[in-house]
């Protein structure tokens, strides 16, 4: 590609980045709200009405995180139109999104030399992540990796205006059903959840680092390791028995989410 071709390219990205719409809308403001009484979501799946629009910033670790998170949320509230920003301390994963004031959660860190962007949604549900060297310049770096998100909100339109309206990141027009949930393995050796809170799995009562013993009646090690994992994304109502210090629990889940 000549060069000139590129550098208008990237002009013409940094012009939509920076403009105050997104693709000739506000960027953020959708229909994802009313959406969301039509569809019957389980209760705090989304976050309130108010909170359309507001993103909660917060410092990770490193020690340039702070400046870097504050000038990230400066950038926010004064240049992406519509765009409100508050500060968040609490950890979103531990509550589902009922009575959240935001709809989106950035957690700024600096890490091995990058300064890092890392997106959730309302229930600290992973979107995305982006990380940019660290060159000094603390402003710098943080616009530069804000502007990573603010190009990913240009090429997945419907993610982010579902993810900043409501508090979800989905695609109607590409329905997937999901309880929104994660199987994982552990050093120990066990098989462990990871829920978004408010989702189907989290009110069907399954939980964050629940230690599934069995799936669909039998052991998950009589599946394997990947084919037990791979059925917390197929969509499909499982039963899981959860192990109890005491006695086990069964959680059957109900119907999924679907857009």
């Amino acid at each position: 590609m000549p060069f000139q071709t590129a550098v208008a390219i990237v002009a013409t990205i940094a012009v939509v980045i920076f403009g105050g719409s997104l693709l000739g809308v506000q960027p953020f403001r959708s229909g994802a709200a009313a959406n969301a009484a039509e569809i019957a979501p389980p209760p705090g799946l989304f976050a309130p009405p108010a909170a359309a629009d507001t993103v909660a910033v917060a410092a990770g670790p490193g020690g340039d995180a702070a400046p870097a998170a504050r000038e990230i949320a400066e950038n926010l509230a004064r240049s992406w139109n519509g765009v409100k920003t508050v500060p968040y301390d609490g950890d979103p994963g531990g509550s589902d999104c009922s009575h959240k004031p935001f709809t989106a959660y950035v957690r700024v860190t600096d890490i091995a030399g990058e300064i890092g962007l890392e997106l959730s949604d309302c229930a600290g549900w992973p979107v995305d992540q982006w990380y940019v060297p660290h060159q000094g310049d603390v402003r710098a770096s943080a616009l530069a990796v804000l502007l990573r998100m603010r190009t990913w909100t240009v090429f997945n339109p419907r993610l982010a205006e579902t993810l900043f309206g409501s508090g979800l990141a989905y695609d109607p027009a590409h329905a997937q059903p999901s309880y929104y949930y994660s199987l994982f393995r552990t050093a120990d050796g066990e098989m462990r959840a990871y829920v978004r809170p408010g989702g189907p799995a989290y009110v069907a009562g399954l939980r964050t680092d629940d230690i599934v013993e069995k799936i669909d009646g039998q052991f998950w090690w009589d599946y394997g390791t990947f084919q037990a994992q791979a059925r917390a994304n197929d969509g499909k109502p499982h039963t899981y028995v959860i192990k109890g210090r005491t006695t086990d629990r069964t959680i059957q889940l109900g119907a999924p989410f679907t857009p």
